[in-house]
């Protein structure tokens, strides 16, 4: 992508090193001379028509995870400092579902459904349920 408005940075994401690229440079095409991690555009964006004239939007509003205080980003993935709360935040522009809570509920639907299953098909489980049945029909 080259850049109408010419010069631009560039920052590494692993050491936040900075360099100034020049306008038909892309900053994934630099590598940082840290760790050669791929350098990435601090000014990220997309251009939108706002009554006929293109705009470049570079802000998105995101909210923080512990206090749902409104930050402002002005790229994916920039972490950032609740002033409110004071927690780090990373700015997504997606929501996610974490795999965590994904795999939690399957194994939960799982073992309600296949857990009596699997009991009594061990010699343990059906022992206990005879026991269990002959004490309740007393």
């Amino acid at each position: 992508m080259s850049h109408e408005h010419g010069p631009h940075m560039c920052y590494c994401p692993t050491c936040n090193y900075q360099v100034e690229a020049e306008e038909n440079v892309k900053c994934n095409t630099l590598y940082c001379p840290n760790d050669g991690a791929r350098m990435r555009a601090v000014e990220t964006g997309e251009y939108r028509a706002q009554g006929g004239v293109m705009t470049r939007v570079t802000e998105t509003e995101v909210l923080c995870a512990k206090c749902h205080y409104p930050l402002t980003a002005t790229y994916n993935g920039e972490v950032i400092k609740c002033p409110y709360c004071g927690t780090i935040n990373k700015a997504i522009t997606q929501v996610t579902i974490p795999t965590s809570v994904i795999v939690g509920f399957a194994c939960f639907i799982a073992g309600a459904l296949l857990g009596p299953a699997v009991r009594d098909a061990l010699t343990g489980g059906s022992q206990a349920l005879s026991r269990l049945a002959r004490e309740h029909i007393r």
